[in-house]
C-alpha cells in the first residue's frame, strides 16, 4: 500500500483555500454575458461609412466590391 501524498492537515488546508475562492463560470457563461475578450484585435466589425482612398490609409480597409463597381478605391472607416 501506497502512503498518501497528502496529509489530513494539508487536505484541510486546501479545502479552507478553495472555499475562498469563487464558484467557476463555463466560457459559455461568460460569452453570453459579454465577459470573454475577443483574440482579434483591430478596429471591429461595424461598419460606419465609406470614403475615397487617401495615401497613408490602411489598406486592408479597402472595400474592394465598391472599389470595382465605382472604379477608384474606398475604405470603409
Amino acid at each position: 500500500m501506497h502512503a498518501p501524498l497528502l496529509t489530513d492537515e494539508e487536505l484541510a488546508e486546501i479545502g479552507a483555500l478553495a472555499a475562498g475562492l469563487p464558484e467557476p463560470v463555463r466560457l459559455s457563461e461568460r460569452l453570453q454575458r459579454g465577459e470573454q475578450a475577443s483574440p482579434f484585435r483591430g478596429p471591429g466589425l461595424d461598419f460606419e461609412d465609406l470614403r475615397p482612398y487617401q495615401p497613408g490609409d490602411d489598406p486592408r480597409r479597402i472595400d474592394w466590391r465598391v472599389t470595382a463597381r465605382l472604379r477608384r478605391p474606398f475604405v470603409r472607416v
